[in-house]
């Protein structure tokens, strides 16, 4: 149900991105997105929900915040490469893509670390002979903060990176655009 509740709002959104991105721009749509998905981790964090309903429709406004990101990162690397190729005079495409699934692999292995030793800082209980162990009820109420909290700081970081460190706005794009002309 999570994943339907979190993936959904792709089929939705993929008709409707481009006219949302050529009114606003890329960076722009990209960092709502951003927040809106902050916005709906922080209230199932504050919230401390045990309705599943309630769980899943945060899910799914969480995927509708996601999803302008997730669509619209490839496009936010070209701009990179064309802006990159503006000011040094010459196109680098294999060491920015080289840079670029290098930090998603060192991101994938931090996230690998970081969640087996969270579970070990929460003190889960590991299987003993195959047999699943009962969790204590603080290790449940921990992982459900991890789960929320967690992704909530990510994206915010993220987010007030792409709005405030980014350079590459609707703006600044439409200036490069003239530019190359």
């Amino acid at each position: 149900m999570y994943a339907i509740f979190t993936y959904a709002p792709m089929v939705v959104l993929m008709f409707v991105l481009t006219p949302l991105v050529n009114r606003f721009g890329k960076k722009e749509t990209c960092a709502a997105g951003l927040l809106l998905s902050v916005a709906a981790y922080a209230a199932a964090f504050l919230l401390q929900l045990t309705n599943p309903w309630v769980y899943l429709a945060l899910c799914f406004v969480n995927g509708l915040g996601l999803t302008c990101f997730t669509l619209q990162v490839w496009a936010l690397v070209t701009d990179v490469l064309d802006y990159q190729a503006m000011l040094s005079g010459q196109r680098d495409e294999g060491t920015a893509y080289g840079f670029y699934f290098f930090s998603r692999k060192m991101g994938h292995t931090a996230a690998g670390f970081g969640g087996a030793f969270a579970l070990k800082l929460l003190g889960y209980v590991e299987a003993s002979g195959g047999v699943m162990a009962a969790q204590p009820r603080q290790v449940a109420e921990g992982m459900y903060r991890a789960a929320t909290l967690v992704p909530a700081v990510a994206l915010l970081a993220i987010f007030l990176l792409l709005a405030f460190a980014y350079p590459l706005g609707k703006e600044k794009l439409r200036e490069m655009r003239a530019a190359a002309a």
